[in-house]
């Protein structure tokens, strides 16, 4: 049986490198709460704050969720990537991820406070379907937090790539007419990301409900 893989989109202000929100799949799992790169957000008076998967009759879909988060829900921090398979292998030891969340009340805390302590979260480089192009591979950056006391939790997720790096996912122009697709580049036509245009750190906050 195929293995899944559950990823989320950068948020838009951190990266400039999407062009439209995707996402695939890694182990999902239901009753869970996905913290997630494009979260929180604010829509037609709405704030959206954690993500939930759609659940087996919609498996490549979540659903954003407002409001607290159920007591008895696992609580999962993540970040992704999309590239060829190349570039999706290597992205652990080019962009690195450190963050921190603390409950308001009370001393729990969880934190990575160094970019090495987090290369084990990633997860290992899978091909990708979906509606992206032929040769498209994901990995996923999933910091499980468990069950969480009922409250109110804040924090950050600093992203950070210390070089210039290349990779082959070019996102199209969905603006260009005809809109362009997204496609996998040649190996020897990459991309080559700036840190200034990657680096950046984003606050995120939820409650758990009682």
């Amino acid at each position: 049986m195929k293995k899944l893989l559950l990823v989320f989109v950068f948020a838009a202000a951190l990266l400039g490198l999407l062009a439209a929100p995707a996402w695939a799949f890694y182990a999902p799992q239901q009753k869970t709460a996905y913290i997630t790169s494009y979260v929180p957000y604010t829509d037609a008076g709405v704030t959206y704050s954690w993500a939930e998967w759609a659940g087996p009759s919609d498996p490549y879909n979540v659903i954003d969720r407002s409001g607290s988060i159920p007591h008895g829900y696992k609580v999962v921090v993540t970040r992704e990537w999309f590239d060829a398979q190349l570039g999706a292998t290597l992205i652990p030891h080019e962009y690195f991820n450190t963050m921190r969340i603390s409950r308001s009340h009370g001393h729990w805390s969880f934190a990575i406070a160094k970019a090495a302590r987090g290369l084990r979260y990633w997860s290992p480089a899978y091909e990708f379907g979906g509606d992206f192009p032929a040769g498209t591979w994901a990995r996923d950056w999933w910091v499980p937090l468990g069950k969480l006391s009922p409250g109110d939790y804040s924090g950050w997720v600093t992203q950070s790539a210390p070089l210039a790096f290349v990779s082959w996912l070019d996102w199209g122009d969905e603006e260009a007419v005809p809109p362009i697709p997204p496609s996998i580049r040649p190996l020897d036509q990459p991309i080559v990301n700036q840190p200034a245009d990657l680096n950046g750190t984003q606050q995120v906050s939820f409650t758990v409900a009682r």
